[in-house]
C-alpha cells in the first residue's frame, strides 16, 4: 500500500506457498480467498481506527491502494491454487517427462536417483517422429558402460523395428552434463527432420544450419549474402548452386563433382570460378557459409513441396 495501487511486485513467496500447500491439503479455494477476504476487513478496520492520525488526503490514498492491491493478491494466490491443482491432476508420466524436460534445461535436482536411469553412464539422445519405433530406440539408447555407436543406429534401422521413423540423433555423450548435451544435440537435429523428414539426421552434420534455423534474419542473410549474387552470371543461379552442391558431395573434388554433373572437369571450375567472382571471395573462406545456405535452400523447397531446387 505505500507503494500505491499502480505497485505490482511478484507476490510474497510464502503467499505463494501457501496457495499450493492449501490445494494439496484438499482445502477449497473459496474457502482460503475468504481467509485474504477477512484479513482485508481486519486491515480496513485498523486504517478507520488510525484514520484520526493521517490527512484526509493521505488516508484517501490509502483506501484507494488498499482495494487493487488486495484484489491483485487475491487474484495471484487463486492462480497458484490453480495451477497446483493441475499438476496434481497430471499423469505420473506427464509429471515425469515435466521432470527429464526441466533436467534437460539445466537444473540441478538435489536427486536423480529416483527416475531409474544411470546417469553417470554413457548416452545417446534421439528424438523420433513418425513409426512406431519407441520400443526399440529406448532399448538402444538406454545409458550404457561404452560409447554407442552411430553405426548402431543405422543397423537399427535398417530393421522393421523403427516402421517409417525419423530419428534426429545426437553424439554419444557420458554423465549428466553429457546426457544433457546429446539430448540438445537431438534438439538441434529435430529442427530438420521437421522440415526435410528422413531415416537419420545427425546433428553433427547439420549444427550450424539447424542454428541458423532458429533465427530467421540470420536465414534470409545467408540466403541474400551467399545465394542471390549467383544470378546473373552467365549461367544461371540454378546450375551454379547446383555445381557448388556437387562439389562439396565429391569432398571439392571437380573431377568427381563433373561425373556426377555429367560434364567436364573444366566446366565444373569455370562454374566454380563464376561464384568466386559473383561473391568477391574464394571458395575456402566461405565454405561453412555457402553449405548452410544451399541447406537453407534445400529446405524452404522441401517445405514448399517443391522438392530439391531444380537445374535449369
Amino acid at each position: 500500500m505505500e507503494k500505491g495501487e499502480e505497485w505490482s511486485e511478484p507476490i510474497p513467496s510464502a503467499a505463494a506457498e501457501q496457495a499450493r500447500r492449501a490445494a494439496r491439503s484438499g482445502t477449497k479455494l473459496d474457502t482460503m480467498l475468504r481467509r485474504y477476504a477477512t484479513g482485508d476487513r481486519v486491515l480496513g478496520d485498523f486504517i478507520m481506527d488510525e484514520a484520526d492520525r493521517f490527512p484526509s488526503d493521505v488516508l484517501r490514498a490509502v483506501l484507494r491502494a488498499q482495494g487493487p492491491q488486495v484484489d491483485r493478491l487475491m487474484a495471484a494466490v487463486a492462480t497458484e491454487y490453480m495451477n497446483e491443482l493441475a499438476r496434481m491432476r497430471r499423469s505420473p508420466s506427464q509429471r515425469l517427462a515435466e521432470r527429464v524436460q526441466r533436467l534437460v534445461a539445466g537444473d540441478s535436482p538435489a536427486d536423480v536417483g529416483d527416475l531409474g536411469y544411470a546417469f553417470d553412464a554413457w548416452h545417446l539422445g534421439m528424438i523420433v517422429k513418425g513409426g512406431e519405433a519407441e520400443a526399440g530406440v529406448r532399448a538402444l539408447a538406454a545409458g550404457a558402460r561404452r560409447p554407442l555407436a552411430v553405426p548402431d543406429v543405422e543397423r537399427l534401422l535398417s530393421t522393421d523395428a523403427t516402421g517409417s521413423a525419423s530419428l534426429a540423433v545426437g553424439e554419444p555423450r557420458s554423465g549428466l552434463d553429457g546426457w544433457r548435451l546429446t539430448h540438445r544435440e537431438a534438439q538441434a537435429a529435430q529442427e530438420v527432420i521437421l522440415r526435410k523428414p528422413q531415416r537419420l539426421t545427425r546433428a553433427r552434420d547439420v549444427i550450424l544450419l539447424a542454428a541458423v534455423l532458429r533465427d530467421d534474419a540470420l536465414a534470409k542473410s545467408l540466403l541474400e549474402t551467399y545465394l542471390a549474387p549467383l544470378e546473373g552470371h552467365g549461367d544461371s543461379g540454378a546450375v551454379l548452386r547446383e555445381t557448388l552442391r556437387a562439389y562439396f558431395s565429391a569432398g571439392l573434388n571437380a573431377a568427381t563433382a563433373a561425373a556426377a554433373l555429367a560434364v567436364d572437369r573444366h566446366t565444373v571450375q569455370r562454374r566454380l570460378r563464376k561464384v568466386e567472382e559473383a561473391l568477391g571471395r574464394l571458395l575456402p573462406d566461405c565454405h561453412a557459409e555457402l553449405v548452410v545456405a544451399l541447406g537453407l535452400e534445400e529446405l524452404e523447397a522441401e517445405a514448399e513441396g517443391d522438392g530439391p531446387p531444380p537445374v535449369d
